[in-house]
């Protein structure tokens, strides 16, 4: 039934773009082949508005890291180049997987594609291993987008778009990798291309890798190692083309990713692993049916899916999603252009966690409430942790589902030589199994000005929704530290207010009555407790507005200065809210819309082309990232700094003394020295990266709030190089890369971060077969 569903379901969506005719746009179906065997890509870009043009056309700020920036950067790691651009930041905080974040915004505010497809799902809660994606020698450039792309691309783009380009088939070619790394990461990679007259080709990359036990120290004293989780990580990823007529072509992609992490705990003497799976399958049919119109057939579909045991208990969650898209273009007789389209954005959930909260058999309330009256004690049913226990398959009566419609139009003129001006809209609407039904308009406005031969301005204001995913309503898990996560339609759940049992201290009934959450009692017990059933407000989706603008200075070709300034406000944001704790460092959390923030500043970089071997760049960036709910408090006097919780001496936190989000340096720059072929087939690259201090931990002054010296790290002053020799005209590749030469470590005046990255060696040998 749900297969079907997923078939007969379909979105209908209108996408109008009325376009000036422009000879730097390349928009021939025909003609694409011999363009790209042409031309130096380079200098082109498909992300800013889904059509081959220059970089220099654009109307939109964007960063274009080129095939000749990635060789000269000695082939690294994927997310080592991307942390180096500006705008960009790494966060490791969580010290899983690091997450990038663009201009101040988390990475699940940037939309990731590869070729223009989406690597996930729009509304899948996860985000892409940024080293997993694709093979880095495979990869022809970077385009990164900065600023809400909602418009074009929908949810997910709030903050910008990043899309990795690989290069074109041409020839046939076989090549592989092999990577060590210094803390036993064993990784390797296999590249196959073959290419039929031009008529059809077809690729593959398959990459995987796997870290083997590794022991950082030995504690004589205890006899105890520690010891780090195990990952094994396998990559598929395909592309086959054809064109068997002028006016034909196909074009398929698909992508497995499949991720294992296993970990042991000393506490339950257990072992413990979780499975992540995404697959994606993309084919794309279109068809010239004469010189001024031609059509296209898009179509999108995924698994995600997730499992983990923990504790001997067995927890599943998968979902799928069909998205398509028909388009017609149609060139009108004065050289504009009129594009029609109908799609379709269905996801619905194929297995849902089957999960309840277990509650604590009667007799141990029983015993333990007796136990407190005896010796005059107080006693909190919460701090008695609830189990997640398995129960056979539970069907909802309802589908969970999430479907989406949208009209997009965009109008784009040039005027005067001089300006072009692109003007959009998008109209959303969505229909939610959790939520019903909403509704949404994102307009955009963005120009190019060319005010000499050497100086542009581009200008960009663009409104953006990130809407909520199913995980967000249905979710039912367990972390590492025991938090128990609830989608908030399992707050409504008998399963959860059956066993909900909390005698509710003042604290929780503050931090309810602060953001609204109705609290209805059900009444004592036999034995005095009182059950208490939460409702979570109707999760609707986040809002931005952002603003974007670049000035590009460029006296010649090898050189060019950009200054950028940008804001991004953020509505109604989704964040996990603690319910309540049940004992200490764990607590019951949902899904709610509380935040609201922004992020504002300003980047200046440069680039120069010395000579053919010898290339520099510089940039430096000031971000301001804070919260607004925060700072209205601390106008009104409302947050207070303390030395404990129980410390009646509480002084008025100042607003110059909030230093915003956490894990965002204020102040950071770069330099990288790219020396290519100095000495017979020897390239070699140094970057120097600085990041001011930033705060990373809000509980010093009992707060939540960054409001002090002692939760700020220290600057860090990391330095990587990279060198790359070549042998065997060029077939064989040796690299090896040094990442925090001087072992820079990021610390507060207490302690270490977990998330510090140490001095690390990467070897990578390549070797391209035919």
């Amino acid at each position: 039934m749900k297969k079907s569903k997923l078939i007969l379901i379909s979105l209908i969506s209108l996408r109008v773009i009325a376009q000036h005719d422009n000879t730097d746009d390349i928009t021939s179906k025909r003609d694409t082949i011999e363009f790209i065997k042409s031309m130096d890509l380079s200098e082109i870009i498909l992300t800013s508005d889904k059509k081959y043009k220059k970089v220099t056309h654009s109307t939109v700020p964007v960063t274009l890291i080129s095939r000749g920036q990635l060789k000269n950067a000695g082939d690294g790691q994927l997310i080592n180049i991307l942390g180096s651009t500006m705008g960009i930041n790494i966060d490791s905080s969580d010290g899983d997987t690091p997450k990038l974040q663009l201009q101040g915004l988390d990475q699940e505010y940037t939309l990731m594609l590869v070729n223009g497809v989406q690597i996930l799902s729009k509304n899948v809660d996860d985000y892409p291993d940024l080293n997993e994606i694709v093979d880095i020698d495979n990869i022809k450039q970077i385009e990164i987008i900065k600023g809400s792309a909602s418009s074009e691309y929908g949810s997910q783009a709030v903050a910008g778009v990043i899309n990795i380009i690989t290069k074109p088939i041409l020839e046939n070619k076989l090549s592989g990798s092999f990577r060590y790394t210094k803390f036993n990461d064993l990784g390797g990679s296999l590249h196959t291309q073959y290419c039929s007259d031009n008529k059809w080709n077809i690729s593959t990359d398959i990459g995987f890798s796997k870290n083997l036990p590794y022991f950082p120290y030995i504690n004589s004293e205890q006899n105890s190692v520690k010891k780090k989780d195990l990952y094994s990580k396998f990559r598929f990823a395909s592309v086959f083309s054809s064109q068997n007529t002028p006016d034909l072509k196909t074009y398929t992609s698909s992508r497995l990713n499949f991720k294992r992490k296993s970990y042991y705990s000393e506490v339950s003497n257990q072992n413990s692993y979780s499975d992540l799976l995404n697959f994606n399958l993309a084919p794309t049919i279109t068809y010239d049916v004469s010189e001024r119109l031609s059509t296209k057939l898009s179509i999108f579909s995924s698994i995600h899916s997730y499992k983990q045991t923990k504790k001997g208990k067995l927890a599943e969650y998968s979902q799928g999603s069909l998205e398509g898209e028909y388009i017609l273009e149609h060139k009108l007789s004065n050289g504009d252009k009129m594009v029609y389209g109908i799609g379709n954005n269905f996801e619905e959930v194929l297995k849902l966690d089957n999960r309840t909260i277990d509650p604590i058999p009667e007799r141990e309330y029983e015993y333990m409430h007796a136990y407190a009256r005896k010796h005059n004690v107080k006693f909190y049913a919460g701090r008695v942790s609830p189990r997640l226990v398995s129960h056979k398959k539970k069907d909802y009566k309802d589908p969970v589902y999430f479907y989406d419609f949208y009209s997009y139009g965009q109008y784009s003129a040039k005027f005067f030589e001089k300006l072009e001006v692109v003007l959009g809209l998008r109209f959303n609407f969505s229909l939610n199994s959790g939520t019903g039904v909403g509704v949404n308009l994102d307009p955009k406005a963005s120009f190019k000005y060319d005010i000499t031969d050497y100086i542009d301005i581009k200008v960009s204001v663009a409104k953006g929704i990130r809407t909520p995913n199913l995980k967000h309503y249905y979710v039912l898990s367990e972390d590492d530290s025991s938090n128990i996560l609830l989608g908030s339609e399992r707050l409504g759940q008998e399963a959860f207010s059956k066993y909900l049992d909390y005698r509710v201290s003042e604290e929780v009934r503050d931090y309810f009555n602060k953001y609204n959450v109705p609290v209805v009692g059900l009444g004592d017990t036999e034995i005095d407790y009182k059950y208490w059933k939460i409702y979570a407000s109707i999760l609707i989706p986040e809002s931005s507005i952002g603003t974007n603008i670049e000035l590009t200075y460029k006296p010649i070709d090898a050189i060019d200065l950009k200054l950028e300034l940008f804001r991004n406000d953020i509505e109604n944001m989704i964040e996990k809210a603690n319910l309540f704790r049940f004992h200490i460092g764990s607590y019951v959390k949902t899904y709610v819309n509380i935040g609201s923030v922004f992020t504002q500043g300003i980047a200046l970089s440069s680039n120069y082309e010395i000579n053919d071997n010898i290339s520099l760049s510089i940039g430096c960036q000031y971000l301001e990232a804070k919260d607004k709910v925060v700072l209205e408090d601390i106008r009104a006097g409302k947050i207070f700094s303390k030395k404990s919780k129980s410390d009646k001496n509480k002084i008025v936190v100042k607003e110059s003394d909030y230093g915003g989000l956490e894990n965002r340096p204020k102040y950071s720059g770069n330099i990288k020295l790219f020396l290519n072929d100095i000495l017979e087939g020897i390239s070699t690259n140094i970057s120097f990266q600085y990041k001011g201090r930033m705060g990373v931990n809000s509980h010093f002054n009992h707060n939540e709030i960054i409001d002090s010296e002692e939760e700020y790290s220290k600057p860090t002053y990391v330095v990587d190089m990279g060198l790359t020799k070549r042998f065997l005209e060029d077939r064989l590749k040796f690299i090896l890369e040094i990442d925090n030469v001087f072992n820079q470590t990021p610390s507060t005046e207490y302690y270490t971060l977990k998330s510090s990255r140490p001095r690390s060696y990467n070897i990578t040998l390549r070797y391209e077969i035919l």
